[in-house]
């Protein structure tokens, strides 16, 4: 076994019905139900990125739930090259195939809202990737409990817990010229905008700019709206503000650039190079304990 660092990023989970926040059970209900189908039945093809996630592991026997979700990329069988004498040969592995690539989790389960802790993996599945795996499983879900129905009754919302570095780096301007707050384009088909038969060729998110009047700055304004927001971790997924220091440097700081990440160390297996799997998922069970 070898030691290799891993980051853990921290994110909050809400599920919203009729503008309100609900019991986010259904998530662990979904995670239950995708556990009892047979293997590949768990499978979600990525047909035109030609990549698959399946559900490998959940524990549904505690207030924590720590998971594992598989990912391979398929359609991908370059030769392979000797590291000695440079010699190639013929790939082995079928079209069909890919190398198995496993992303750890732990869920906290609140009376309004989801922790989760993942891993940061760019050949594994990331968070908004694995919501969208659940979402695939609606259909049977709901089929299964008997309310056959093609969405789900409510809507997901997850943002990036930030840490306290976001108000540390805007307390170094002096003046901050522009602030941008990028949140989702179904905020403008909302009561107050009444939008959304306008919004179907806009981009999922919308970018929002915020600047001040000469000689004044959108640092208060911002630190405020920061910490309005934080609270709630919903509708804005990001803020960003752009202004000069005391020592008239440009800077930029942006809140999913300080999110709240982790540093653990993993033991990796020397030939397959698969992470030991107990050991990091008592790491994220220690992780989101910690989480109020």
């Amino acid at each position: 076994m070898i030691e290799k660092g891993r980051k853990i990023s921290l994110y909050s989970v809400e599920l919203i019905k009729n503008n309100r926040v609900i019991d986010p059970e259904p998530i662990i209900a979904l995670f239950k139900f995708i556990k009892t189908l047979p293997k590949e039945g768990r499978i979600q093809d990525l047909e035109d990125r030609k990549k698959i996630h399946l559900l490998e592991y959940f524990n549904d026997e505690s207030p924590l739930y720590p998971a594992i979700i598989k990912s391979a990329k398929y359609y991908h069988r370059p030769p392979l090259i000797d590291k000695d004498n440079a010699s190639e040969r013929e790939n082995p592995k079928s079209l069909t195939e890919g190398e198995g690539e496993r992303t750890h989790l732990c869920i906290k389960k609140g009376d309004d809202e989801l922790i989760i802790a993942i891993e940061d993996r760019k050949v594994g599945i990331g968070i908004s990737s694995l919501i969208s795996y659940l979402k695939h499983f609606t259909d049977r879900y709901y089929e299964h409990i008997g309310e056959p129905r093609r969405r789900l009754p409510y809507r997901i919302n997850y943002a990036p817990i930030p840490n306290n570095d976001f108000l540390n780096e805007l307390g170094r301007f002096v003046r901050a010229d522009l602030g941008e707050i990028v949140i989702e384009k179904r905020i403008l088909g909302s009561e107050c905008l009444n939008l959304s038969d306008r919004t179907e060729v806009i981009r999922d998110h919308v970018t929002i700019s915020v600047q001040p009047v000469p000689t004044f700055s959108v640092s208060d304004f911002m630190r405020e709206l920061f910490n309005s927001v934080v609270p709630t971790r919903m509708d804005i997924k990001k803020i960003r503000v752009r202004g000069k220091t005391a020592e008239g440097v440009q800077l930029l700081i942006d809140s999913n650039l300080v999110k709240a990440v982790e540093d653990i160390t993993v033991l990796l297996d020397e030939i397959t190079g698969q992470v030991n799997s107990i050991r990091l998922l008592s790491a994220l069970r220690e992780i989101v304990q910690g989480q109020a």
